[in-house]
């Protein structure tokens, strides 16, 4: 999947990893059975084989809807109290969960991205010197609130920094 939309007419992008509006649910008949094949699974061939347990779930951020993906069908389901109802999908971490950093430079352009639950943002068209300040800055700023995932710095297809959180 990569957009859907919701009934209100907003557009849910489905592009990356760590997405605070979307969740990957099991239901509670398949619970321990998924617990089973993780504790008799290697890592590698685990995420092949638990997909069979998960059903995707979205919400969106403008009327709080719930679009939930089952058997390859949709469902849609509105809440009782929007305003209440915001956010249900993050992590149990809150704003303390881990983030991403992401800063790419190529054919004289450079972008960036960064994504945690206090903030998030993306930059594009910057030059070299501009790319680099923002991506330190950034990095500083998240490495200090110790909610930073992992990050790189790629220039021209050279990774010229690289950050992975170690627990």
């Amino acid at each position: 999947m990569s957009k859907i939309q919701c009934n209100c007419g907003q557009i849910i992008p489905d592009q990356s990893d760590f997405i605070k509006h979307k969740a990957h649910f099991v239901a509670d008949q398949d619970y321990f059975d998924l617990l089973d094949e993780i504790e008799n699974r290697e890592w590698n061939d685990l995420a092949t084989r638990a997909s069979k347990y998960f059903s995707e779930i979205f919400q969106c951020n403008s009327c709080n809807s719930l679009i939930v993906f089952k058997d390859k069908k949709r469902f849609d389901f509105a809440p009782l109290d929007k305003d209440k109802s915001s956010g249900i999908l993050t992590s149990y971490l809150g704003q303390k969960w881990l983030g991403t950093l992401s800063a790419n430079f190529r054919n004289g352009q450079g972008d960036i991205f960064w994504s945690t639950n206090l903030e998030s943002g993306f930059r594009q068209n910057l030059a070299l010197e501009e790319l680099r300040q923002l991506y330190h800055q950034k990095y500083k700023e998240l490495t200090d609130l110790n909610i930073l995932r992992h990050s790189f710095l790629n220039i021209n297809g050279i990774i010229e920094h690289v950050f992975k959180h170690q627990p």
